[in-house]
C-alpha cells in the first residue's frame, strides 16, 4: 500500500488551476446533465486575483487537514500498541530526599517534629517532611525524608540548599541537606515513551540483559520507596577486555567467578550512598532474584536460572572542557549568552550519553558548533579526566571501569570558553 503523503498547498494550487484551464465552460452543475455549459468557473486566473487568492485559501485548508490526518493516524497508532501492552505514560515525579534537623541545645524530652512540616531552599522551593521525626532526648538532630511540594524538576537541588524552616518549631533550630534532593521529573515526553517501551518489547523475554535494565527502571521502584532509576546497564564481565594490565585491581565482581555472572550498574542519581544501600539496592535485588512488591504483590525474577545479577552503583566522571569558539561580528555584542549557550550544549550533549559509553571529541564538538547562530566555529578543543589533560582525544576509560560509568560536567571550573 502507497504510503501517505502529505499534499503540499502550492502542489494542490497548480493541479486545481490546471483543472480549470482544463475545463473552461464546466457546468457549476455538477449533477443536473441537462445544466447549461455557463462558464461560471474562475477565468481571471492570473497571481493576485481574487480568483487565485480563493484557490490558495482552500489549498491551504486542504494542506492543513492532511497534517493534521497525518498526525492523528500516528497518535492513534501509537496509542493502541501503547493500550494493547497495558503502557501508560509515566506521570511527573516529585523530589525526594534526607534532610537533617538539628536543636542547638539537646532536648530534656523527645522532640517531635511532625509530619508535613515545611522547609524551603533559599529561593522558596518548598518540601514537605514525609513522617514524623524524633530527636530524642539528650540528642542534638535527626534525619528525615522529606518531599517536594510540586512535582517536576524544579524540586531537583543541591547539597546545602535546603536551609530554612518555613514555619519555625521550638526547640528546633537548623535544617540542612548533607546530599542532592532528587527524582523529580516532569510527565514523560512521546519520545521518552517510545524508547521505554522499545525497552519494555525487547524484555518481554526474561533473562536477557535488556530485560535486566528493563526491570530496574520499571519493576525495582516498586518494590521499594523514595527511589527513581534514571538508566540501567547490564553487561557480561566476561565480554569485557581491560586496556591495562593492572585493570582487574579496580574490578567489582568481589571474588564472584565471571562464569554466569552480570553486571547491572543502575543509576539512581546516589553514586553509592545516601539510600543506595538501604533502598535501592534491596528493591533491584527483589526485581532480579524475585520477592515481594510494596503492594505485597509476589515479583517472580527477571534473571535467568544460574545466572548471578551483582547490582552495582553508577558514578559520574567529571570531565573537563576547553575550546575557542569563532565569532560573528554581531556574536562579540552577546558573548555572555554565547558562554551559557555553550555550557547548556556541553551540559547536555554529556547528560545524552548513557552508562557506559564513550564522550568522543566529534560528538562534543558537533554539539558546541551548533549551540549558537553566531558561532561560526570551534577550535582548539580539548577535554580530558583532569584539569591537566585537555587533550583532543577522544575519553577512554578501562572498559571494566567504564561499564559503570556515565560522564557528566559541570559549570566552572569545568567549562573554559575562549571566545574569538
Amino acid at each position: 500500500m502507497a504510503a501517505f503523503v502529505v499534499r503540499n498547498w502550492e502542489t494542490t494550487l497548480q493541479q486545481m488551476l490546471g483543472w480549470i484551464q482544463a475545463n473552461p465552460n464546466l457546468s457549476p452543475d455538477f449533477t443536473d446533465p441537462n445544466a447549461q455549459n455557463v462558464g461560471l468557473l474562475a477565468t481571471d486566473l492570473t497571481p493576485g486575483s481574487l480568483e487565485v487568492a480563493n484557490l490558495e485559501a482552500l489549498a491551504m485548508m486542504l494542506e492543513d487537514y492532511d497534517v493534521r490526518a497525518q498526525q492523528a493516524v500516528a497518535y492513534a497508532i501509537s496509542e493502541s500498541a501503547y493500550a494493547a501492552f497495558g503502557f501508560p505514560r509515566l506521570p511527573a515525579t516529585a523530589a525526594t530526599g534526607l534532610v537533617t534537623f538539628t536543636a542547638y541545645q539537646a532536648p530534656s524530652l523527645d522532640l517531635t517534629i511532625p509530619a508535613g512540616l515545611v522547609v524551603s531552599t533559599a529561593d522558596g522551593t518548598q518540601f514537605k517532611l514525609a513522617a514524623s521525626a524524633v530527636i530524642p532526648a539528650g540528642g542534638f538532630s535527626v534525619q528525615a525524608s522529606v518531599q517536594c511540594s510540586t512535582v517536576g524538576l524544579s524540586g531537583n537541588v543541591g547539597a546545602g540548599a535546603i536551609q530554612r524552616i518555613v514555619y519555625p518549631l521550638t526547640g528546633v533550630d537548623a535544617v540542612a541537606n548533607a546530599s542532592p534532593i532528587w527524582g523529580g521529573g516532569e510527565v514523560e515526553s512521546d519520545a521518552s515513551r517510545a524508547s521505554r517501551f522499545q525497552v519494555f518489547v525487547n524484555a518481554l523475554v526474561r533473562g536477557t540483559t535488556a530485560a535486566l535494565e528493563y526491570a530496574a527502571l520499571v519493576v525495582a521502584p516498586g518494590c521499594g520507596n523514595g527511589f527513581t532509576v534514571k538508566s540501567a546497564y547490564a553487561v557480561e564481565p566476561s565480554t569485557l577486555v581491560p586496556l591495562s594490565s593492572g585493570a582487574s585491581a579496580s574490578l567489582p565482581y568481589n571474588g564472584i567467578s565471571y562464569a554466569g555472572l552480570v553486571w547491572l550498574f543502575v543509576d539512581d542519581g546516589s553514586q553509592g550512598s545516601g539510600a543506595w544501600a538501604t533502598t535501592t539496592l534491596p528493591a533491584v535485588n527483589i526485581a532480579m532474584n524475585g520477592g515481594t512488591d510494596l503492594g505485597g504483590n509476589a515479583v517472580l525474577p527477571w534473571r535467568a536460572g544460574g545466572v548471578i545479577v551483582q547490582v552495582l552503583p553508577v558514578h559520574y566522571q567529571p570531565v573537563y572542557v576547553s575550546a575557542t569558539a569563532v565569532l560573528t561580528v554581531a556574536g562579540h555584542g552577546r558573548t555572555s549568552e554565547i558562554q551559557t549557550a555553550l555550557n547548556n550544549a556541553a551540559l547536555a550533549y554529556f547528560n545524552s550519553l548513557g552508562v557506559g559509553i564513550s564522550a568522543t571529541y566529534w560528538g562534543l564538538l558537533s554539539a558546541l558548533a551548533s549551540a549558537d547562530e553566531d558561532v561560526l566555529d570551534v577550535a582548539s578543543m580539548g577535554m580530558g579526566l583532569t584539569s591537566g589533560s585537555l587533550g583532543t582525544v577522544n575519553l577512554a576509560l578501562d572498559p571494566f571501569l567504564q561499564a559503570g560509568y556515565r560522564f557528566s560536567t559541570a559549570a566552572s571550573p569545568y567549562l573554559n570558553w575562549t571566545l574569538a
